[in-house]
C-alpha cells in the first residue's frame, strides 16, 4: 500500500470525503470481483478485462498498489484468454484485499 497516495487524497478532499469515497470503493470492488467471477464462468474475457481495468484504476487511486498490480495482470491474462492465470491471480487478490483494506481502517 502506498500511504503517500492515500494521505494526498485525504489532504486534497478531506478525511470525511475520503472515507465516503473509500466506502464506495469497497462496494465497487466487490461488484467488479463478482463480475470477474461471472466472466470466468462463461469465458467472457471482454467482461473480465473491463472489470479488472476498472478495479485496477480505482485501487491505484487509493494507493492499493498490490491490488492494482494484480488487476493489471488479470487484464493482460484476459486479453490472452488465460483463465487459469486469472483464477490464480484472483485467489491472491482476495488475500491482498483483506490485508490492504484492514490497513486503511487503521489510518
Amino acid at each position: 500500500m502506498d500511504n503517500n497516495i492515500l494521505q494526498n487524497l485525504i489532504f486534497d478532499i478531506g478525511e470525511s470525503a475520503a472515507h465516503r469515497i473509500f466506502e464506495i470503493y469497497k462496494t465497487e470492488a466487490t461488484y467488479h470481483l463478482d463480475n470477474i467471477a461471472k466472466g470466468l464462468d462463461c469465458d467472457d474475457f471482454d467482461l473480465i478485462e473491463n472489470e479488472s481495468h476498472a478495479l485496477k484504476s480505482a485501487s491505484y487511486n487509493f494507493g492499493l498498489t498490490q491490488i492494482g498490480d494484480a488487476m493489471a495482470l488479470v487484464e493482460k491474462a484476459a486479453r490472452r484468454k488465460n483463465s487459469e492465470q486469472i483464477v490464480d491471480i484472483i485467489a491472491d487478490v482476495s488475500n491482498f484485499y483483506k490485508t490492504e483494506i484492514s490497513k486503511i481502517r487503521i489510518l
